[in-house]
Protein backbone atom coordinates (compact mmCIF):
# COMPACT_ATOMS: atom_id res chain seq x y z
CA UNK A 1 0.00 0.00 0.00
CA UNK A 2 1.37 3.39 -1.04
CA UNK A 3 0.96 6.40 1.24
CA UNK A 4 -0.41 9.42 -0.61
CA UNK A 5 0.02 12.84 0.98
CA UNK A 6 -2.09 15.86 -0.03
CA UNK A 7 0.93 17.43 -1.73
CA UNK A 8 1.62 14.26 -3.73
CA UNK A 9 -2.04 14.05 -4.76
CA UNK A 10 -2.15 17.69 -5.87
CA UNK A 11 1.10 17.40 -7.83
CA UNK A 12 -0.54 14.54 -9.72
CA UNK A 13 -3.28 16.95 -10.82
CA UNK A 14 -0.88 19.38 -12.55
CA UNK A 15 -1.95 20.01 -16.17
CA UNK A 16 -5.48 18.74 -15.43
CA UNK A 17 -8.75 20.64 -15.16
CA UNK A 18 -9.86 21.22 -11.57
CA UNK A 19 -12.70 22.85 -9.67
CA UNK A 20 -11.60 24.91 -6.64
CA UNK A 21 -14.02 26.20 -4.00
CA UNK A 22 -12.75 29.09 -1.89
CA UNK A 23 -13.50 29.87 1.76
CA UNK A 24 -15.82 32.77 0.85
CA UNK A 25 -18.00 30.63 -1.41
CA UNK A 26 -16.54 31.41 -4.86
CA UNK A 27 -16.02 28.47 -7.24
CA UNK A 28 -13.48 28.50 -10.06
CA UNK A 29 -12.73 26.06 -12.87
CA UNK A 30 -9.28 26.07 -14.43
CA UNK A 31 -6.23 24.14 -15.47
CA UNK A 32 -3.78 23.51 -12.62
CA UNK A 33 -0.41 24.91 -13.72
CA UNK A 34 1.66 24.52 -10.57
CA UNK A 35 1.66 23.91 -6.84
CA UNK A 36 4.38 24.95 -4.40
CA UNK A 37 5.58 23.48 -1.10
CA UNK A 38 2.93 25.48 0.82
CA UNK A 39 0.13 24.11 -1.42
CA UNK A 40 -0.50 27.48 -3.11
CA UNK A 41 -2.13 26.87 -6.49
CA UNK A 42 -1.65 28.56 -9.84
CA UNK A 43 -4.52 28.11 -12.31
CA UNK A 44 -4.72 29.06 -15.98
CA UNK A 45 -7.79 29.51 -18.22
CA UNK A 46 -9.88 30.24 -15.13
CA UNK A 47 -13.63 30.64 -15.35
CA UNK A 48 -16.05 31.39 -12.51
CA UNK A 49 -18.18 28.30 -11.89
CA UNK A 50 -21.94 28.82 -11.96
CA UNK A 51 -21.74 32.32 -13.44
CA UNK A 52 -22.95 32.09 -17.04
CA UNK A 53 -22.10 35.72 -17.71
CA UNK A 54 -18.46 35.05 -16.78
CA UNK A 55 -18.07 31.88 -18.85
CA UNK A 56 -15.97 33.64 -21.46
CA UNK A 57 -13.43 35.01 -19.01
CA UNK A 58 -10.04 33.31 -19.16
CA UNK A 59 -7.42 34.53 -16.71
CA UNK A 60 -4.52 33.28 -14.64
CA UNK A 61 -5.12 33.01 -10.93
CA UNK A 62 -2.86 32.29 -7.97
CA UNK A 63 -4.71 31.01 -4.90
CA UNK A 64 -3.07 31.00 -1.50
CA UNK A 65 -3.42 27.80 0.51
CA UNK A 66 -5.42 29.34 3.36
CA UNK A 67 -8.21 30.44 0.97
CA UNK A 68 -8.94 26.96 -0.41
CA UNK A 69 -11.92 25.11 1.05
CA UNK A 70 -11.97 22.12 -1.32
CA UNK A 71 -10.79 20.99 -4.71
CA UNK A 72 -11.75 18.24 -7.14
CA UNK A 73 -10.35 17.05 -10.42
CA UNK A 74 -13.39 15.83 -12.38
CA UNK A 75 -15.17 18.91 -13.68
CA UNK A 76 -16.53 17.98 -17.10
CA UNK A 77 -20.08 18.58 -15.86
CA UNK A 78 -19.00 22.02 -14.65
CA UNK A 79 -17.61 22.95 -18.06
CA UNK A 80 -20.87 21.97 -19.72
CA UNK A 81 -22.36 25.13 -18.21
CA UNK A 82 -20.07 27.09 -20.55
CA UNK A 83 -20.89 25.09 -23.68
CA UNK A 84 -22.68 28.04 -25.30
CA UNK A 85 -19.50 30.11 -25.16
CA UNK A 86 -16.75 29.85 -27.72
CA UNK A 87 -14.43 28.08 -25.25
CA UNK A 88 -13.75 24.46 -26.27
CA UNK A 89 -14.67 21.89 -23.64
CA UNK A 90 -11.66 19.69 -22.79
CA UNK A 91 -12.09 15.94 -22.86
Amino acid sequence: MTLTTPTTYLRGLVDQWVNVKLQRGKDYVGKLVSIDEYMNLELDQVKPFGDEEGCGIMIKLKILHNNILKMRSKINEALLMCRKSSIPIPT
